[in-house]
């Protein structure tokens, strides 16, 4: 395993970015000595150091693409029967605590906040590993592309699927109808301001990372480092 301790680590999320700059990503990882943690389905891109699963259903229908080089990283939510699915050699845990209006903290071995997306626990657990540098790539958020944009298909929130979401049509009602929104959309227009507001937290926590692909989370966005327009 390589040590994540005063190392550079790069977390690679699933937005399109990743498949969009993918030519300046592959550079950059090249020309710099990284741990990478990578977040859900990106092995069809390239293959984590660190391969992070916090969501159950995400690993259910992903997992089998872990691949044999890197080390499966499992939040305590999953139950050695689900993570013996697809992972029957050593692998790494970490403890969370998902809660509302919880604060970002780190006692007790276990991370605490308010997460709502695996890349957001990566970066923490870089922090609690002591990284040296945390840079971020694929954290697109949710809505960075309009609606419309993505019902037709000429943008993606992912960099494994086109168009507007990985979820089909009965789920996406199912989430709009049970959390009161108008259209799924603005369900995800939510989300991004959750994530936003924990990524704010975890800055005046102390941790110091940026995102380096385009993103939703414009106050942490350098688009110096890969020369990005």
């Amino acid at each position: 395993m390589k040590k994540i301790k005063k190392s550079h680590v790069l977390v690679v999320a699933s937005g399109n970015s990743l498949k969009k700059y993918w030519i300046k990503i592959e550079k950059f990882i090249k020309e710099n000595d990284l741990v990478i943690f990578g977040c859900n389905n990106i092995n069809h891109i390239l293959t984590p150091d660190y391969h992070f699963w916090a969501d159950k259903n995400r690993y259910k229908e992903f997992g089998k693409y872990i691949n044999k080089n890197s080390v499966p990283v499992f939040s305590d939510k999953f139950d050695k029967k689900l993570i013996s699915k697809y992972c029957e050699r050593d692998y790494l845990s970490f403890r969370y605590r998902n809660k509302r209006n919880s604060k970002i903290e780190y006692k007790n071995n276990t991370m605490y906040g308010f997460f709502r997306a695996v890349g957001s626990l990566a970066i923490f657990y870089a922090f609690i590993n002591n990284a040296k540098k945390i840079s971020i790539v694929g954290m697109d958020g949710y809505t960075l592309y309009s609606e419309n944009k993505l019902i037709n298909k000429e943008e993606s929130q992912h960099c494994y699927n086109l168009g507007y979401t990985d979820l089909n049509k009965k789920t996406m009602k199912q989430k709009t109808k049970k959390h009161g929104y108008n259209t799924f959309y603005e369900f995800e227009v939510e989300k991004d301001k959750q994530i936003y507001k924990c990524l704010k937290d975890m800055k005046n926590y102390g941790i110091k990372f940026k995102i380096i692909t385009p993103t939703v989370y414009s106050k942490f966005y350098d688009p110096n480092i890969l020369k990005i327009d």
